[in-house]
């Protein structure tokens, strides 16, 4: 196997760090510069979110062509979330304006994604109870975003931005500690 992509324990590395990982820092990244530049266009956050989707879609899918599988089929299941990713991040890219409307949506999901998976991950490891706390707060955070309550685009902004740096920072922890 290639030094860029390494599989241990059934987790998938690039650059011998784990994925959750990388998708971790990103998440919390983005968080950072929506607060930091909360009056920047929506145009702008736009392209970061379809350029975030497109280096998760094609960290994936250069993972998965470097994996030694037995089956292409698997490979080929296992490459569409990918996929996935990459062609939402282009049609972002390609059309920001559809995407302006429903960015709220879009972070609100993501953060209930990684706050479900960081729940499910914590009650697995059987440990502090305290760890549990992590994920529901992320879960709450990603709700509000959903239901979004706030009046302007830059109050959004940093509320997202708070709730991604957070979750960011909460899912890191998490894979951390999982170790």
């Amino acid at each position: 196997m290639s030094k860029e992509s390494r599989k241990a324990g059934g987790v998938k590395k690039f650059y011998g760090v784990s994925r959750r990982i990388w998708t971790s820092v990103l998440l919390a990244a983005l968080g950072l510069v929506l607060i930091v530049w909360p009056a920047s266009s929506v145009a702008a956050i736009v392209r970061l979110v379809g350029i975030a989707l497109i280096v998760i879609g094609t960290v994936g899918l250069v993972q998965q062509i470097m994996a030694r599988e037995d089956k292409k089929v698997s490979r080929v299941v296992r490459s569409l979330p990918n996929l996935a990713f990459l062609a939402a991040g282009i049609w972002v890219l390609v059309n920001p304006v559809m995407f302006e409307n429903l960015i709220h949506f879009v972070l609100g999901i993501t953060i209930l994604i990684f706050s479900l998976k960081d729940l499910i991950l914590a009650i697995k490891a059987k440990k502090e109870k305290l760890w549990l706390i992590l994920p529901v707060i992320g879960i709450v955070l990603g709700i509000l975003i959903l239901v979004n309550p706030f009046g302007s685009f830059r109050a959004f902004a940093v509320f997202a931005g708070i709730a991604l740096l957070y979750t960011g920072a909460a899912s890191l922890v998490n894979e951390v500690r999982s170790r």
